[in-house]
């Protein structure tokens, strides 16, 4: 048997393996190998390549296989990955899918959100693969009882699928699809299609606000400072201004207050700021920011979280302002005596 076999060109059709694979017509070929083993236990070590190659592009070429043969290549793969060290996606995805038929769940879910994850740009899975990584997975949760997991999986999916087709109509659908995300706590998912909404400019401030908020659950405080600020630069622009409901400013100023909480600083100006923009009338929406304030309690003065609390409250509804109100003496107070 020809072990210099090509195991990176993945061709079975008959009768082009032979042109395909060697030079003369006669060699093996990834197909004749996979063909053999599917009778016989007798592989040869150097040619598990090969039949890994094929499976990992169509496992159901691998129907006819024993488990036993099925957890070899699973071995094979993860002796290859660690040998090479690269963690390249498509390797990690190979192994998934090889794992997933082996009934190694465990392990082919690992490496599925491991082929998932952010990488190099040269190293990454295209739409396609992606969009098939996250069925596949979303398939094998369903398998292991875990149907919420398969549902969140699926939305991230369609999520994504709707960003790529480029239609502005679209785009709101895909927002909420980002905010269940949030909600089920899936942070890096839902921030994976916020960024996507923001690279098509999709409602701009407001997805910064919601960007922000998914970057608050995950303390990356910075990124979070970064994005309102990007969000005030633009809310402050005329033309945006138009563009945008009003209700996004009071958003943008609660993060302010926020940020400001957290770094021990005055913030009085900018509650008066909220205030005025809140007696307008014409700027609320509900809005869930209930996780992020309790997320960021242990982190806050008590008045300050309590406060926090009351501006979330008046944010949502006028009825809540006489609450906000109460605390006016207060800060004016204690910013007196910082000052």
């Amino acid at each position: 048997m020809d072990s210099s076999i090509p195991h990176e060109l993945v061709f079975d059709d008959e009768p082009l393996d032979g042109v395909l694979y060697v030079a003369d017509c006669r060699g093996a070929t990834p197909a004749d190998i996979l063909d053999r083993w599917c009778v016989s236990d007798d592989l040869p070590p150097e040619c598990l390549g090969a039949v890994a190659a094929i499976l990992g592009r169509n496992l159901d070429k691998g129907r006819s296989l024993e488990n036993g043969q099925l957890v070899s290549i699973v071995d094979y793969m993860e002796q290859s990955l660690v040998a090479d060290g690269s963690g390249n996606p498509r390797e990690l995805l190979k192994l998934a899918r090889l794992c997933h038929a082996a009934g190694r769940s465990e392990q082919a879910e690992a490496a599925y959100r491991l082929a998932l994850e952010d990488g190099e740009k040269d190293c990454t899975l295209v739409a396609e693969e992606r969009w098939q990584a996250m069925n596949d997975l979303a398939d094998l949760l369903d398998l292991m009882g875990r149907t919420e997991d398969a549902r969140e999986e699926r939305t991230l999916r369609e999520g994504e699928m709707l960003l790529a087709d480029h239609k502005s109509e679209e785009l709101i659908t895909v927002r909420t699809l980002a905010f269940n995300l949030f909600f089920a706590g899936r942070y890096r998912d839902a921030e994976w299609l916020y960024r996507g909404l923001i690279s098509r400019r999709f409602q701009h401030p407001g997805t910064l606000t919601h960007l922000a908020r998914v970057l608050l659950m995950q303390d990356r405080l910075p990124e979070a400072r970064e994005a309102i600020a990007f969000a005030w630069q633009l809310i402050r622009d005329r033309e945006v201004q138009q563009e945008n409901q009003s209700y996004i400013l009071p958003r943008i100023l609660f993060f302010r207050i926020l940020f400001a909480m957290l770094a021990r600083s005055s913030y009085a100006s900018l509650v008066k700021r909220l205030k005025r923009e809140l007696r307008g009338g014409n700027n609320r929406e509900s809005w869930t920011i209930e996780p992020v304030i309790t997320h960021f309690r242990q982190y806050l003065r008590p008045h300050d979280f309590n406060f926090l609390e009351a501006i979330a409250e008046a944010i949502n509804s006028a009825e809540n302002m006489d609450r906000l109100n109460a605390f006016e003496v207060w800060i004016a107070g204690k910013d007196a005596i910082s000052n």
